[in-house]
């Protein structure tokens, strides 16, 4: 079966019905002085709000890159940072997890002795994947 060929005119002529999600900003190549593509001056417009100001957007990055992504969305109307879990954190979303203190106890324990997995764990459905698997 085809795709269908999406009215692009028509929908952006609505903007305020348009949500874009960039996920993974930390990952793109962007020059925020001088961009070196169409696709990137498209793509910081967009953030920035420069094109399609009433459109939406939902963008994700590591911690690394917050500062870079902060220059282009600070003129936004809203802005929330979401942080990962803290080692406290972890260890309680193990015990919430697995509902009795031994297996949780254990799990944990398995984790914190793999630092990579630890470390991954500082994101949530990370932590939710290694915990399925511990399971």
């Amino acid at each position: 079966d085809a795709l269908p060929i999406l009215p692009l005119g028509e929908i952006l002529a609505e903007p305020e019905k348009v949500l874009f999600i960039i996920d993974g900003f930390d990952e793109l190549a962007i020059s925020l002085q001088s961009p070196v593509s169409t696709s990137q001056n498209i793509l910081i417009n967009l953030m920035a709000k420069t094109d399609l100001r009433d459109s939406f957007l939902i963008i994700t990055t590591r911690p690394t890159a917050v500062k870079k992504l902060w220059e282009l969305v600070k003129k936004g109307p809203r802005f929330a940072e979401i942080l990962g879990f803290s080692k406290k954190d972890r260890r309680e979303y193990f015990h919430k997890f697995f509902g009795n203190e031994e297996d949780a106890a254990r799990a944990f324990r398995v984790v914190c002795e793999n630092e990579m997995v630890f470390t991954m764990c500082f994101v949530p459905i990370v932590c939710w994947i290694v915990c399925t698997v511990i399971k």
